[in-house]
């Protein structure tokens, strides 16, 4: 069967709604960081940054909008579409899986070191760390599903 035409399994499809869904997010609230940097638009404030090398929320709007937008989206894409990226492929150390396997694996451990350091360092109560949390635990382990190992294995040859 063409692998283009091959359709893609649910895991893969969750994947990449879980994706979309940090960076609709991501794209949403990153400029509005940029046009308001006090937080205020998003109901956080300077105080939470305190304890951090960080003044307002201006940086953050810019991780926001290429970190957890532009890069999830990219990751995305790569998954459904399975289309080749050299750049992305000599980034992966083993080369058994399509590069948005790894990137995927590597996002949710970037998602989960983002969220440990916000838990560790801004002093927030409520907010969406804790689903943030759990869609960071699912971006390591649907990868390892069969369905998705075998939509996403390197061709042979």
């Amino acid at each position: 069967m063409d692998r283009e035409r091959h359709p893609r399994s649910i895991g893969v499809w969750g994947l990449a709604m879980i994706l979309g869904a940090i960076a609709v997010g991501g794209l949403a609230t990153g400029p509005q960081l940029l046009a308001d940097p006090t937080g205020a638009a998003i109901g956080a404030d300077a105080i939470s940054l305190e304890g951090t090398p960080l003044s307002d929320w201006y940086l953050v709007g810019w991780f926001l909008i290429v970190v957890m937008g532009i890069v999830p989206l990219v990751i995305a894409w790569g998954l459904v579409t399975r289309h080749g990226w050299r750049l992305a492929e000599r980034l992966d150390p083993v080369g058994s899986e399509h590069w948005s396997w790894f990137a995927t694996e590597a996002f949710g451990a970037g998602l989960l070191l983002w969220i440990g350091l916000q838990f560790a360092l801004i002093e927030q109560k409520g907010g969406p760390q804790p689903l943030f949390l759990v869609l960071g635990l699912a971006l390591l382990g649907l990868p390892w599903l069969p369905g998705v190992r075998r939509d996403l294995a390197a061709p042979r040859g």
